[in-house]
Formats: C-alpha cells, sequence, structure tokens
C-alpha cells in the first residue's frame, strides 16, 4: 500500500502549530460554548457543539446527521511496526466519512474497524493499543495552516497546562484513545468539530497514526 506522508520544513510545522487551535467537550446533552479555535482571529464560536457522546459509542453528536459514506477508505497492518506481546496483530480499515463546512466549524467524520480471524470473535483492542490518537489533526497542505479540534476549556496556544486542558476537552469522539475500543469486526464510528477553514481552496491531509499512512488531499464541503 502506498504511503501518504505529509513532509514539512520545520519552520513551517512550527507556523502550523501555532496557528493550530483546539475544544472538546464532556458527554454531556448539551456541550458549553468552545473556548479556543483554529480561526481564533476572527473570535467567532461554533453555532452548535453538539452531544459529544460516550467513549467508543458511534452516537452523533448532534452537529450534523450521521453518514454510511464512505469518501476514502484504507486497511493497514495493526502495530506493523511494533514486537512482542504488544503487538495486537490482525488489520485496520479507517474510513473519512464526510469532511463538512457549516458555518464557523467544520465536521469531520470517520470509521474504524479492526479484523482479526485468529483472534476470538468477542476480543478487542484500544486505539491506544494501535498506536492511534483521539484528538485527530487536518493539515490544509496548500495555505501550511494545521487545525486541532476546539475545546470548550483550555486553548492550543496556550502554556502546556492549557494545552492539556483543552486536549481533555475537545469536541471529538472517541474521547479516549485508551478506553476506546474496537471490538474484532465491528465498526467504531468518530467525529471532530474544527474550526472553517480560514483560507479558499483548502485541502488536507488526514494523518492516522504516526506509524501509518495519512489520508490526502481531503476537501471540505459546504453544508447549509
Amino acid at each position: 500500500m502506498t504511503r501518504h506522508r505529509l513532509l514539512l520544513p520545520a519552520a513551517a510545522i512550527a507556523l502550523l502549530v501555532g496557528l493550530a487551535g483546539c475544544t472538546d467537550a464532556d458527554s454531556t446533552d448539551e456541550a458549553p460554548a468552545p473556548t479556543d479555535s483554529a480561526a481564533a482571529e476572527s473570535g467567532e464560536a461554533p453555532d452548535e457543539a453538539g452531544d459529544a457522546g460516550q467513549e467508543g459509542s458511534g452516537e452523533d453528536s448532534g452537529v450534523r446527521g450521521t453518514t454510511d459514506a464512505v469518501l476514502a477508505e484504507q486497511t493497514f497492518d495493526a502495530g506493523a511496526e511494533g514486537e512482542g506481546e504488544d503487538n495486537p496483530g490482525g488489520t485496520v480499515t479507517a474510513m473519512v466519512r464526510s469532511l463538512e463546512v457549516s458555518g464557523e466549524t467544520m465536521t469531520l467524520r470517520w470509521a474504524m474497524r479492526w479484523d482479526h480471524d485468529e483472534a476470538a470473535d468477542d476480543a478487542a483492542v484500544s486505539m491506544y493499543d494501535l498506536g492511534m490518537s483521539a484528538l485527530p489533526q487536518l493539515t490544509d497542505t496548500v495555505n501550511l495552516k494545521q487545525y486541532l479540534p476546539l475545546c470548550t476549556k483550555g486553548s492550543w496556544q496556550g502554556g502546556m497546562l492549557d494545552s492539556q486542558q483543552c486536549g481533555y476537552n475537545a469536541l471529538v469522539s472517541p474521547r479516549n484513545a485508551i478506553y476506546a475500543e474496537l471490538p474484532n469486526h465491528a465498526v467504531v464510528e468518530g467525529w471532530a468539530v474544527f474550526a472553517a477553514p480560514q483560507d479558499d481552496g483548502a485541502s488536507f491531509d488526514l494523518p492516522i497514526s504516526e506509524k501509518t499512512p495519512s489520508f490526502a488531499g481531503l476537501t471540505p464541503l459546504e453544508v447549509d
């Protein structure tokens, strides 16, 4: 399988991190308004944050309706870079369902399935076991800007404590890579809310993990 890797100079990456913003909400019926955004210069907050749901539940966020669409799909070895008992084995199929812009926010919907024919049907692995993060990052490769999920507390642009708090309170589902389990042969749905692109003609790369292929050339769709 061809691996799509994003290679940027160190100076460019530093610029992206400086522009990035994020927000995350607790599992409540109505999430608080975000406090930080990749488009912080505008001072705008998303119109709707929605329901963050439970870890790994795949419940709708309330931002947009669920979808079965598959815009892009990749299958790769699970833990192919690992060794010994910590390697979960099997394969992972990652899917991008949609990337939509509505008002001041952009919503990513994705799905993932772990398949291991030699493991028990009721076996499960966590996203952490697979080396994956619960905080997806979108990089606009045209305008050299990185977008992190919006958060309800903290700030990606603050110090270490602010960044940690923002990560704990990001508008994403699943919420925690350690507790988000992928049952064998079952599809787990996920979503994340970002600030809307700051520039026209944005094209995004979405890495799955540090050791697996990235989705490249994702173009957001404007919706009402």
